[in-house]
């Protein structure tokens, strides 16, 4: 085998070489088709997320599990949680699963578009303790999503109420704990976008995840709009009303109807 002696290499692992930087070429303009791609799809995703067209102003985490912080056995979360999807389907309310971690891991549902009064409501209903509200706000470069977190309170001396008849768990009121602002961005190195919130409410959603199920909400109510020039009219106005926390439980349930339900065409004249 024939040696350069001043390079050290031979002529043979000279041409393997010459071979591979050919090779990388391909390899490095194939990668950046590929970066060009992904990062475009993400600034698609992002753009659907904060440009002009999002219909989410509002969404809230809540789960059915473990009532007030009680760990219960997996079947009975199991259980109470699909209790919790049949309720919230037959509201017609606008979810998703995602995992979370109140001290234990749970199966939380992410609701779209909804009030905090509705948070309320369901946390009563399936005896929870605390529950997470985010509110959607968009200016020209981004969006900020500002959480808040929500626990079941009442004073030590509050046992009872006015009547004096004794409050029980699921009879305490919610308060607000704390906020916390997130920024939407494009980092590539942000998987989990969604991480913590609250002294002990813990979660993690996927960014690529959230922005999908973000464009499938959207995607919904922009084919509607296209199909129907009345629900095209009164979307805006039906989205703004059924996070209103100054119509009923009822109220808000028709606006939903009349926006997400299977026979939605039927109840725009109402």
């Amino acid at each position: 085998m024939k040696t350069d002696n001043k390079k050290g290499l031979s002529t043979q692992n000279e041409v393997k070489i010459l071979l591979t930087q050919s090779e990388l070429k391909e390899v490095v303009k194939r990668t950046a088709v590929q970066m060009l791609n992904e990062t475009s799809r993400r600034q698609k995703a992002v753009s659907g997320f904060i440009g002009k067209n999002n219909k989410i102003k509002t969404f809230g985490i809540i789960t059915g599990e473990n009532p007030m912080g009680r760990k219960l056995p997996q079947q009975e979360n199991t259980k109470r949680n699909e209790m919790l999807r049949s309720y919230l389907q037959s509201r017609q309310f606008v979810w998703f699963p995602v995992k979370g971690k109140y001290g234990n891991t749970e199966h939380p549902f992410m609701i779209y578009n909804c009030s905090i009064e509705d948070l309320k409501t369901i946390g009563r209903t399936f005896d929870q303790e605390s529950f997470i509200f985010a509110e959607v706000r968009i200016n020209a470069d981004n969006a900020q999503v500002v959480f808040s977190y929500y626990q079941k309170f009442y004073p030590e001396t509050a046992k009872t109420d006015e009547g004096g008849k004794k409050l029980k768990p699921s009879e305490k009121d919610y308060q607000f704990i704390e906020s916390k602002s997130e920024f939407v961005t494009l980092d590539n190195d942000v998987d989990d976008f969604f991480t913590s919130i609250g002294r002990n409410f813990k979660f993690t959603i996927p960014f690529d995840i959230f922005l999908e199920q973000v464009e499938s909400v959207n995607k919904m109510i922009l084919e509607r709009c296209s199909k129907y020039e009345q629900y095209q009219k009164s979307h805006e106005r039906l989205i703004s009303e059924s996070i209103s926390d100054e119509l009923t439980f009822n109220g808000r349930r028709l606006r939903r109807a009349q926006l997400y339900g299977t026979h939605y065409e039927n109840f725009l004249k109402c």
